[in-house]
């Protein structure tokens, strides 16, 4: 009996996981950025939905796989998400160089 409450509390830790993993990526990002990553999320929203609605608990293997697909997608997500933000802010700062410059020496 203990070992199954082990395994359950294991496995809920891991659902925890992908819900931190889920709401970092939300919070991240702005109006503007969820309009960009909008078929992205929506995409994810199936996977996670359907692995919520149609799994138990009692389909061990299920779970863990679905929980570790999730994660991934949430992880591979999160790390588009971050390039995107990356490429903006040098985007801005290389702008900023540019406007800086003068086009004509006199």
């Amino acid at each position: 009996m203990m070992f199954q409450q082990d395994k359950l509390t294991n496995m809920r830790g891991k659902v925890l996981q992908v819900v931190r993993a889920y709401n970092t990526i939300l919070a991240d990002m702005n109006g503007g950025e969820k309009r960009l990553f909008h078929d992205k999320l929506r995409a994810l929203d199936r996977q996670i939905n359907g692995g919520v609605s149609k799994l138990s608990w009692s389909n061990k293997i299920g779970v863990e796989k679905f929980v570790t697909d999730a994660l991934l997608s949430c992880q591979s997500l999160n790390s588009l998400v971050q390039r995107v933000k990356a490429a903006k802010k040098s985007l801005r700062r290389t702008c900023a160089e540019m406007g800086g410059q003068s086009l004509l020496k006199i």
